[in-house]
């Protein structure tokens, strides 16, 4: 596929709390790099340190605004050891 305009909004897991949305420009079906999307992101919500072990309690909700009558879905964080 090709780069798209999609908007993006992190979800913090324990207490579902969502981020303003962010546009960003990716694959929607390049799973690894929306992956380093959702990790840059949430660490710069959540402040948090250089490990990953933290990332599992995050997912994000992506939406193609090039596309818009393509589904919303969900992008989970894994934490390492996952």
């Amino acid at each position: 596929m090709s780069t798209e305009s999609l908007e993006v909004r992190l979800r913090w897991r324990e207490t579902g709390h969502r981020n303003q949305p962010v546009r960003i420009h990716a694959d929607p079906e390049d799973l690894p790099e929306l992956m380093r999307h959702l990790e840059t992101l949430a660490r710069a919500w959540g402040n948090h340190d250089a490990s990953t072990r933290w990332l599992g309690e995050y997912e994000m909700e992506v939406r193609s605004l090039d596309r818009p009558w393509v589904d919303e879905f969900t992008v989970s964080g894994i934490s390492e050891g996952s």
